[in-house]
């Protein structure tokens, strides 16, 4: 199987109110030792996404009743992000407070062509996170947007529509950790992507990698799958794909 790379770099547009107090990153390269730590992972929050398992995993899962706990479905065996999926990017000072500037990202995307077939499970809520976002399209062909944003991160992983938009270079006051949130989407591909995010402190200078521990971030559409959510009496119930929507 052929794997086609597409490297891009996010120099756009950011969406957020102030930049005095921000939270969350992820690993870093380069030449000079960070003013600060960095861990990137999945954000698991069923109500945020849905699952995706492959045909057999889904039909043993759709033949009991949902779990108690949804992590038993997120980890179970082939399980991927369906359509749009968050990463959780923590970066920590070193010191009480440091001054950091982000001069933008790039995103490598690795098509696979085989996507399993399957079906999605979903537990609708109305749980929120609350940060700066950037989000980006990894579909092969689509434009990669960014926006960021202190507002809440709504269930669908939907940015407010009253964000206002900023540019790289983004400067930080990193008075405390920040939580900040990559929202990747994509409508058409079976693919997994990583980026660096490269950052400037007096005379140092590197990248913060989200690689998932260089694993990467595999994802998919769920074109064609059924979508499941849980029902009354203990039975799970087909429903209508969420429309997620957000990417400028």
């Amino acid at each position: 199987m052929r794997a086609e790379r597409n490297r891009r770099t996010l120099g756009i547009l950011l969406v957020a109110a102030a930049v005095s107090s921000f939270a969350g990153c992820g690993s870093s390269d380069g030449p000079n030792s960070p003013p600060f730590t960095s861990s990137d992972s999945w954000v698991r929050a069923e109500c945020l996404m849905g699952t995706y398992l492959p045909e057999q995993v889904g039909e043993k899962v759709a033949g009991k009743p949902p779990p108690n706990r949804w992590s038993k479905i997120e980890e179970a065996a082939g399980a991927l992000v369906p359509d749009r999926g968050a990463v959780e990017v923590m970066i920590r000072p070193v010191e009480k407070s440091e001054t950091i500037t982000f001069t933008g990202i790039d995103l490598e995307v690795q098509q696979h062509r085989l996507r399993p077939t399957g079906t999605v499970f979903y537990h609708p809520c109305n749980r929120r996170l609350r940060g700066p976002v950037i989000e980006v399209d990894v579909d092969g062909s689509g434009e990669i947007a960014s926006s960021s944003t202190e507002e809440e991160l709504e269930p669908g992983l939907q940015i407010s529509a009253s964000a206002s938009p900023i540019k790289f270079p983004w400067t930080v006051r990193l008075r405390k950790p920040i939580h900040l949130y990559l929202v990747a989407h994509t409508e058409n591909c079976y693919c997994s992507w990583s980026a660096r995010m490269r950052w400037e402190s007096d005379s140092s200078h590197g990248a913060i990698r989200i690689d998932n521990g260089s694993e990467k971030y595999t994802m998919t559409d769920s074109i064609g799958a059924v979508w499941q959510r849980p029902g009354p009496g203990g039975r799970w119930v087909q429903m209508l794909p969420p429309l997620w929507t957000g990417v400028r």
